[in-house]
């Protein structure tokens, strides 16, 4: 048995709406997930966790990185 999200009391409306469903696709969402990535390896350096051009040079591949959700 398969369980879709469409299939939800609670969230299947929401895919019928072209502005949450473009919030919520699988490249939006990795994209936010790389967001939250860049956002912490800056703030591991400005603490000293990491050294400060590592944390650049993480959130510049970070934000900049694009992945197919297929090939994953």
């Amino acid at each position: 048995m398969s369980v879709s999200a469409f299939d939800s009391t609670l969230l299947g409306g929401l895919f019928g709406d072209p502005e949450v469903a473009a919030l919520i696709e699988d490249d939006a969402r990795i994209r936010a997930m790389l967001r939250v990535e860049a956002a912490l390896a800056r703030a591991a350096a400005s603490v000293g966790a990491i050294p400060a051009e590592a944390g650049e040079r993480i959130a510049a591949v970070a934000e900049t990185l694009v992945l197919a959700p297929a090939e994953l």
